[in-house]
């Protein structure tokens, strides 16, 4: 054990890797487990005739989708397209931008505008971006610090620990809190008042 604390306080880095790190780990941290745990609660809120109706059903079914598919494109798409680094900071603003729509959503708020064709659109779209950035901001942090210039191996190899870490044990706390949510009705769908 003492081994392992040991490894643990020489997990420095420098400060220049820090935004990658952040920005990537977010990403992992609220999209496994936040979004996938409570799309179908937003994709509910989106239905006109209440949290049971067909057409909140096939929003759920479209955003899943979408979101998985959008998974694999993502991680492809850093490999094929890389970005520079201003770029995949302004694609991390996009990523917290899409998450606070479906979080909007989530929470009901502007609830007649999310029963719209185009709230549910806004929303599918939204799961989209959160599936295909979330892999690509993932798979560019690693590759950016990786290639990091001027920074010593073991730096980089502790950053990539740091973040193999900081996103594995975040993606766990907040699987368990999002599901302890869900399971334990905070996170549900409101009925519409008729």
């Amino acid at each position: 054990l003492g081994s392992l604390a040991d490894r643990l306080a020489n997990l420095g880095y420098p400060s220049s890797l820090s935004y990658l790190i952040r920005i990537a780990a977010f990403a992992a941290i609220i999209q496994s487990p936040f979004v996938s745990t409570v799309v179908v609660v937003g994709s509910e809120m989106t239905d006109p005739m209440g949290c049971s109706g067909s057409r909140g059903a096939w929003v759920a079914r479209t955003a899943f989708t979408v979101n998985r598919a959008c998974l694999l494109l993502g991680s492809l798409g850093s490999t094929l397209f890389p970005c520079p680094r201003g770029i995949f900071a302004l694609l991390g603003g996009v990523f917290t931008l899409a998450v606070l729509l479906i979080s909007l959503c989530i929470f009901g708020v502007g609830r007649a505008a999310w029963t719209t064709h185009v709230g549910q659109t806004i929303y599918i779209i939204c799961n989209a971006i959160v599936g295909s950035f979330e892999s690509y901001l993932t798979s560019a942090a690693y590759r950016f610090v990786g290639e990091a210039k001027n920074v010593q191996r073991m730096k980089r190899h502790n950053a990539t620990t740091f973040l193999s870490l900081l996103s594995g044990g975040g993606v766990c706390l907040m699987g368990f809190c999002a599901g302890i949510g869900v399971d334990e009705g905070f996170l549900h769908c409101v009925e519409v008042n008729v």
